[in-house]
């Protein structure tokens, strides 16, 4: 993962700097694949980090830490060959990831390492990932396993 906190990210982006006239490289920092065509990416850009702020303001601090992780967005193709975007939060300093979310318009997905990404912690809604993130801590094993039993 690029090391940039989620503080800066989100500071960039309150502050416009995501903008159509922004820094193509600045832009491009906050991914880190994708198979979508450049002109895209802004207006990813713009979606994934309004759903970051979403997440970090129903966490509350229970799992995302805004100066100790770091966000990183991607654009795949999934097994299946749909693309879909992805948020990604680290560590900053290890680098390690912690959690994958995938807010697809029809499933969203929210996998973490405590269950060592076998599987999605949660399947649903939004609504639902932001509820588990107001609600439980969601990276480590002990917490999951009550979380999802």
């Amino acid at each position: 993962m690029r090391q940039q906190s989620i503080r800066t990210l989100l500071n960039n982006f309150d502050t416009g700097d995501y903008n159509k006239e922004s820094d193509k490289d600045l832009l491009r920092s906050c991914w880190d694949k994708w198979v979508c065509k450049d002109e895209e990416l802004n207006e990813k850009t713009l979606i994934l980090c309004e759903k970051l702020k979403e997440l970090v303001f129903a966490d509350n601090g229970k799992n995302i830490h805004l100066d100790k992780q770091s966000a990183i967005f991607s654009n795949r193709f999934s097994d299946r060959g749909v693309e879909y975007d992805r948020i990604s939060i680290g560590e900053l300093l290890a680098g390690k990831t912690i959690f994958h979310i995938i807010p697809k318009a029809h499933k969203t997905e929210l996998w973490s390492i405590a269950n060592r990404f076998e599987m999605p912690v949660v399947t649903g809604t939004w609504d639902n990932i932001l509820h588990a993130f107001k609600t439980k801590k969601l990276n480590d094993r002990e917490s999951l396993a009550r979380f999802v039993s």
